[in-house]
């Protein structure tokens, strides 16, 4: 479970630092939790895993991405662009290319607009402790 925070935690670094969205970073905290969950990935390989997760989350919610290269150099010479691309085809295999699903974003976005709530202090503490929540696997009790 520390372990999982701790890659978390820099999957948020990576995330503000190329500036993506915030959908972006849910989706690929789900793709690493999913494919965690899917197969045993090496301890060695998780950095790989969670930089891949964000750069397939990159491709399908930003309209410019950032370049692969900068996936591979956030890890300090730890992988190369190759290895992403591996584990892309890794991630896309042990999801049955079912990269995208409800994510606790969409779900507190969907609430709010259902209710009709202005933007307020109270949805930016909603969007806050969900950005909280996202050291928090779904299953944990």
């Amino acid at each position: 479970m520390e372990m999982r925070r701790i890659l978390v935690e820099w999957m948020c670094e990576v995330h503000q630092k190329f500036k993506l969205c915030q959908e972006t970073l849910f989706i690929a905290v789900g793709i690493m939790d999913r494919v965690m969950y899917a197969i045993d990935v090496p301890a060695e390989q998780l950095q790989l895993l969670c930089s891949t997760a964000l750069w397939v989350a990159a491709k399908y919610e930003e309209i410019y991405p950032p370049h692969l290269k900068y996936f591979a150099e956030v890890s300090d010479g730890a992988f190369t662009k190759i290895d992403v691309l591996r584990m892309e085809e890794t991630i896309i295999k042990s999801l049955n290319f079912k990269v995208t699903f409800p994510t606790r974003s969409q779900m507190l976005l969907a609430e709010l607009e259902v209710r009709k709530t202005p933007v307020n202090r109270l949805t930016h503490l909603a969007q806050y402790l969900l950005e909280l929540s996202l050291v928090q696997p779904w299953d944990e009790k």
